[in-house]
């Protein structure tokens, strides 16, 4: 598995041949490299596809689809969407458990659902839906909803680092935690704007 760094066209792994290609999802990042619209970063990291082969692309907006379509027909590649209703569920963690689920939906869902699809269409016959259910439950992932108890308070460590992701990363700790007292500790660059998806999920209570 190779992971792009930024966009797609001009990444230094696009060098890479694969044999298939998926895109998670089309956030507004990079904008100083990519664009500063969703059709613009989308035109770039379409060009992850490759010529007769999958292109996997996760729930996105109907204008960024018309640009994958487009830039996937020029390729030569075959563009295969995930439906908003195809995620695989979460299941929350109960408050004792040690282990974190990978399995908050609102960050997880789509992205486990691609690399189910992407599994099945390169292992072929010798694909599990069982496997894949172990190892989904038995997976750790550290950095995304990551649970520390220091001094005796509960401390939420994520890597999520745009407006998106943040805005997916606070609807999870809605979902688990409710309307619990939240201090929240922002590292960033200074050009990103995921304050405003911070700040949306204070003043709504």
């Amino acid at each position: 598995v190779v992971e792009v760094g930024m966009g797609g066209r001009w990444d230094a792994t696009n060098a890479a041949d694969c044999s298939i290609a998926v895109i998670t999802t089309v956030g507004v990042d990079h904008t100083e490299f990519l664009g500063s619209t969703p059709a613009r970063i989308a035109f770039d990291k379409a060009h992850v596809a490759r010529k007769n082969r999958d292109l996997l692309v996760g729930p996105v907006s109907a204008g960024v689809r018309a640009v994958i379509r487009g830039v996937s027909l020029r390729i030569g590649a075959r563009p295969v969407f995930l439906s908003d209703d195809s995620q695989i569920p979460g299941e929350p963690v109960s408050p004792g458990s040690r282990r974190q689920s990978p399995r908050h939906p609102q960050i997880y869902g789509s992205d486990l659902s691609l690399a189910r699809m992407a599994s099945k269409a390169i292992l072929k016959s010798k694909f599990s839906s069982h496997k894949v259910a172990i190892g989904i439950q038995r997976s750790v992932l550290p950095g995304r909803f990551q649970t520390k108890i220091v001094t005796g308070r509960r401390m939420i460590l994520d890597v999520a680092h745009n407006e998106q992701a943040l805005g997916a990363l606070f609807s999870a700790i809605r979902l688990r935690f409710g309307s619990a007292r939240l201090v929240v500790l922002l590292g960033m660059q200074r050009q990103k704007t995921g304050e405003n998806a911070i700040l949306r999920y204070l003043g709504s209570g």
